[in-house]
């Protein structure tokens, strides 16, 4: 019985050592972050007064 739990404190201390090991070698690493959303419009179907001319176009038309 004391072969056992020896055993299991021993793989306990081995998981503690490699889990600390693993996070100080990740820690000297610079983080990945997510590229930020574009600021401004890509193309035409982005701008909102390119779309608002659009429609106000189309209903100029279909008045005529």
């Amino acid at each position: 019985m004391l072969k056992a739990v020896l055993f299991v404190a021993l793989i306990a201390v081995m998981i503690y050592f490699v889990t600390r090991a693993i996070e100080a070698g990740l820690a000297g690493r610079p983080r990945r972050t997510r590229k930020s959303p574009p600021r401004g419009p890509l193309g035409p179907d982005d701008d909102q007064d390119f779309i608002w001319n659009l429609n106000k176009k189309r209903r100029h038309d279909k008045d005529e």
